[in-house]
């Protein structure tokens, strides 16, 4: 009941803030090997805190409403404006600018 998932609660609270305050907080290299064993953990507290209870279930993040409705686009945007031909820097429109 209320007791198993206050317990549950907890430990995702934890396991995320230790994610935040250690790999998170690595060097990009560093990050992105352990990427794949950590990154499920804020998304996994979010969910299960969401939904917690019917109330809570009951509401929503404007943003992610938004950006959910826009990936796709969102997406193409990044991929095919914003990216050079190697897809691993960023277009320059301005001198100076990024």
């Amino acid at each position: 009941g209320k007791i198993s998932k206050a317990i549950i609660a907890v430990g995702l609270i934890s396991a995320t803030y230790v994610w935040a305050t250690g790999p998170l907080r690595s060097p990009r290299f560093s990050y992105n090997a352990a990427h794949p064993y950590f990154g499920f953990l804020p998304v996994l507290t979010y969910v299960f805190l969401r939904n917690i209870t019917p109330s809570m279930r009951a509401h929503h993040l404007g943003l992610f409403r938004y950006l959910g409705s826009h990936s796709l686009e969102i997406y193409l945007l990044h991929h095919h404006i914003f990216l050079s031909r190697d897809g691993t820097t960023m277009v320059t429109i301005f001198a100076g600018y990024p």
